[in-house]
């Protein structure tokens, strides 16, 4: 008998009743996100231009294959609530650019944010299935491990990873909050390796390999922390805390909650302890050196310049003053004379130093609102799946605990905005989230599976 069989793609890369099928625009695309995620580490500094060159070009490859993959049918084209309000952010932030008075700054960073977005649409679309997800966290926990073993290679060889030296331009992470921010979303992708080791069914040694990577790079990237005398390194030590919890919880639920408790209650004498200068003052101890400036002293620099940044964001309108002139329209809002012989004000201020109102300045009310709108939709998709029945997969879990204090620290920082490597890793994480929702007999296999492993 002859014929011809027609099988069907889906986004996992199989048809019908599991045929595989080469789906070779949708490997591809992966290749290239792959590809981006692990470069991202070489665009933190702005001393290495290569860093975002090359960002920016990987990007590029991805974005192109992904659309082909769609326009083929290999992946799915419906970008949903979240992806549709990704693609307006995109193009209210290209119309910005078009219109910016300072049209280089603005083509450049503009082209960074509008390619971290689409990095991120992306990533939402093609990391589907277990085992995709799963390589593509060991990807990143590999990353996450080079990124250790150059922290501990450029410390022994007296390099300036972990200190503050703009002359230092040899370093991948010459400014320390450029490095806690990046280790913010690194030590749960960390944990992840360390509590999942992968796909069940890879062999018993490659999952110990992956499990053991996890864990010393979270070692080291954790104790690494104390040097980097970084404004970040709270919410990085929040985002552990947020992935230990979530490990715990996968184990026993009431450990879980116990540590989480225990998190949250460490987290809010903190917020409690800055509303006062003795509260501030048990903060500088409890730290212990690992900061160049008090708390006080931090909060009154950063006061100064939140003072700008208002005045900026009030003034820039709905369409803002454009993606990377910030720093040009800034200095006409200093105070007319300086308060002492330090004051951050009169000092050179190349961005908000606060997420939120880096959007607002540059993108206007509407691109901050935008945005706004889509980090919480990237906390209320999978919300809305845990009270449907459904559930996350553990690497959209582990990209959550780095987000949410990465947004936290948006307040004081601009990691999410401004950062190269750091901006393109939120917006592949936010897309891995958004995506590692398992409809409800994913989760009822995963239950089943936990009940016959149970003793």
């Amino acid at each position: 008998m002859t014929g011809r069989v027609t099988v069907t793609v889906t986004p996992g890369g199989t048809g019908l009743a599991g045929v595989a099928v080469r789906s070779h625009w949708r490997q591809a695309a992966l290749l290239s996100l792959a590809g981006a995620a692990a470069w991202g580490p070489l665009a933190q500094g702005s001393a290495f231009d290569g860093g975002r060159a090359g960002l920016m070009l990987l990007t590029a490859a991805t974005v192109l294959t992904f659309t082909q993959a769609a326009a083929r049918g290999e992946v799915p084209a419906r970008p949903g609530v979240w992806g549709g309000v990704t693609l307006l952010l995109a193009g209210w932030i290209l119309l910005g650019a078009l219109r910016a008075q300072e049209s280089f700054g603005a083509q450049q960073q503009g082209a960074l944010l509008i390619g971290a977005l689409l990095l991120g649409l992306s990533a939402r679309a093609l990391l589907t299935g277990p085992l995709v997800r799963a390589r593509f966290g060991t990807l990143l926990c590999g990353v996450v491990g080079v990124m250790a073993a150059a922290v501990v290679w450029q410390r022994l060889t007296g390099g300036f990873t972990l200190r503050a030296d703009p002359a230092a331009a040899t370093g991948l992470y010459y400014h320390p909050s450029h490095y806690a921010g990046f280790v913010t979303l690194a030590l749960p992708v960390a944990m992840w390796g360390l509590t999942t080791g992968g796909h069940a069914s890879w062999r018993r040694r490659s999952r110990l390999a992956l499990r053991a990577i996890g864990g010393v790079s979270a070692v080291i990237l954790t104790v690494s922390l104390a040097f980097t005398h970084s404004s970040s390194l709270p919410t990085a030590l929040l985002a552990l805390g947020l992935a230990v919890s979530a490990a715990l919880w996968r184990w026993r639920r009431w450990a879980g909650a116990a540590a989480l408790s225990v998190l949250l209650l460490g987290a809010g004498t903190g917020a409690w302890l800055l509303g006062s200068a003795d509260g501030q003052r048990r903060l500088d101890r409890l730290m212990g050196g690992t900061q160049t400036k008090s708390v006080g002293r931090f909060l009154q620099e950063r006061q100064a310049l939140w003072t700008i940044d208002r005045q900026v964001a009030a003034n820039a309108g709905v369409l803002g003053v454009g993606p990377g002139n910030f720093v040009h329209v800034a200095p006409q809002y200093r105070p007319a004379q300086a308060t002492g012989s330090n004051d951050h004000a009169f000092g050179f201020v190349n961005y908000a130093h606060n997420d939120y109102y880096q959007m607002a300045a540059e993108h206007g009310r509407t691109g901050v609102t935008l945005y706004l709108l889509i980090l919480l939709l990237t906390l209320w998709t999978p919300l809305r799946a845990l009270r449907d029945g459904r559930r996350m997969d553990p690497l959209a879990v582990a990209a959550l605990c780095g987000l949410l204090p990465l947004w936290i620290a948006g307040i004081w920082d601009g990691n999410a905005t401004v950062v190269p490597g750091t901006v393109a890793w939120a917006w592949l994480l936010m897309g891995a989230a958004v995506s590692g929702v398992q409809d409800r007999q994913g989760a009822h296999m995963h239950r089943l599976t936990r009940e016959v492993k149970r003793p």
